[in-house]
């Protein structure tokens, strides 16, 4: 089994183009599609052990995801045709048999009609690696849902702070007034200068006591 992409299919409708993106996601080259017996389908889902009397087809499935859903596609690979293809996205188009791991009753779609066969694998890590793509599939559906619900709901909530027509905004902008650098730092014309007192010829001290030196006057006695 592998998983792979292929080219988009362009789906045209006038005047649109919508590019669609197929994506392979599982493929078995060999399987195996049974008649269901009616006695084998019971209220509690459908037992296998009986089917291989009651194949029909074989040939190669492949699982492919196409935007949000997921087609089981069954080919022949004698005639290099495809034999039947279906929608599996809803959980309730693959039910695992109740006896074995690797048969699946599974509704085909084919001519128009729909009617449920029994599906079997060669090989158990086939059926799970077929059983394990379809539950990716599934659990990355149901978190696109939960991302796309969760967009929605903050959309809504999302407060509108636009401006409307003729509204405006005012705002206010508080500017400091400059300090004195020179004043701060001692040097400008408010800070505090040596007193000389040229009466007496002597300096005053900015203490109270302390040492008082004599100096000459620059002034006649």
């Amino acid at each position: 089994s592998s998983s792979s992409s292929s080219p988009p299919l362009l789906i045209t409708t006038n005047p649109f183009i919508i590019m669609v993106f197929e994506k392979t996601i599982c493929i078995v080259n060999l399987v195996h599609v049974f008649k269901i017996p009616p006695e084998t389908v019971t209220a509690k889902g459908y037992t296998a052990a009986t089917w291989k009397q009651h194949e029909f087809w074989n040939g190669r499935l492949k699982l492919i995801q196409i935007d949000q859903n997921c087609f089981l596609v069954l080919e022949d690979t004698q005639q290099m045709k495809e034999f039947a293809r279906t929608n599996v996205t809803d959980p309730k188009a693959i039910q695992a048999s109740l006896d074995s791991s690797r048969y699946f009753a599974i509704r085909l779609e084919r001519n128009g009609k729909q009617a449920f066969v029994g599906l079997g694998f060669d090989e158990r890590s086939d059926a799970f690696d077929f059983n394990a793509a379809l539950q990716d599939f599934r659990k990355d559906l149901t978190r696109d849902k939960e991302v796309e619900i969760m967009k929605q709901k903050a959309s809504e909530n999302r407060e509108d702070l636009s401006l409307k027509d003729g509204e405006t905004i005012e705002v206010n902008f508080a500017v400091k007034s400059k300090t004195n650098r020179s004043s701060r730092l001692g040097t400008g014309p408010s800070a505090a200068a040596p007193k000389f007192n040229f009466a007496s010829g002597f300096k005053s001290s900015s203490s109270g006591g302390g040492d008082r030196r004599r100096v000459r006057s620059n002034q006649s006695s």
